[in-house]
């Protein structure tokens, strides 16, 4: 009778010692999928941060290239200005400047 106790008692020992194996197996199963998930979430979060820098870098940009416009406007229009002045006024233009620094000293 001592002996069949002690047998029972060993195998519910082994057993506990088996639910113990399990459960800590299934403790490592759970954590990992809870690290998978959390990659998941993390990735999804990444994605969509990066999604929308790209969409606020694309409208800054588009507005830069509108803002500028008009400045590239005004540059061409002063430019050719510029390039339509007659030769007979540039020439009477630099006429005068050298008369002014000749009578100045070239000061």
């Amino acid at each position: 009778m001592a002996e069949d106790v002690l047998a029972k008692v060993k195998e519910a020992e082994l057993e506990a010692s088996e639910m113990i194996k399990k459960a800590h197996l299934e403790a490592d199963e759970i954590f990992e999928e809870g690290k998978r998930i959390a990659d998941e979430s993390f990735q999804k979060i990444v994605q969509g941060a990066r999604r929308k820098a790209d969409h606020i870098i694309e409208d800054a940009n588009n507005k830069a290239s509108e803002d500028r416009k008009p400045v590239i406007e005004q540059g061409e229009k002063n430019a050719q200005k510029i390039k339509n002045v007659d030769d007979k006024k540039l020439n009477d233009v630099v006429d005068i400047l050298i008369e002014r620094i000749i009578e100045n000293g070239n000061s």
